[in-house]
């Protein structure tokens, strides 16, 4: 698949908008470049992997995810297998050097990580992970999200 997706910083009226974080980065890796620094920035992606229901709330989708601590669980990670294939994929093919990704902590988490870049260059993959994991789970009719505690039973 093909990602049409570009990094920008805003503008406003011409300038830098002071308030997008993307723009307050720059200032500040721009700040500690002056004071001989540079930023280099590894995180861990973890992502949670839930089904809507027709009320409107999320939910584990396998009933049989119940464990107190699912932590690399094989049969929990093979559930999700599908999911977790594609967005492995992608992120070898977008060059990320992906070296792990496990089955996390809780139910349906997941957690992914890849080479460490340099500051700017991080956060720009870690919003585009963010996209890229939410449209493959949406192609399973399955929601990714970050936010741990919509997923708590």
């Amino acid at each position: 698949m093909k990602w049409p997706w570009l990094p920008a910083d805003n503008e406003f009226k011409g300038k830098p908008y002071e308030i997008s974080t993307r723009v307050a980065l720059k200032k500040v890796l721009r700040q500690a470049a002056e004071l001989g620094v540079g930023l280099n920035l590894g995180i861990e992606c973890e992502v949670f992997v839930v089904r809507l229901t027709e009320e409107g709330k999320l939910e584990i989708p396998n009933p049989d995810d119940d464990l107190t601590k699912s932590c690399y669980d094989i049969k929990r990670f093979m559930d999700r297998y599908t999911w977790l294939d594609k967005v492995a994929t992608a992120i070898n093919q977008l060059g990320w050097d992906l070296y792990s990704f496990d089955h996390e902590d809780a139910n349906s988490q997941f957690e992914f990580d890849f080479k460490y870049a340099d500051a700017l260059t991080m956060c720009d993959r870690y919003v585009f992970f963010r996209y890229l994991a939410k449209h493959y789970a949406a192609e399973e009719n399955l929601v990714a999200t970050l936010y741990a505690q919509a997923v708590r039973r």
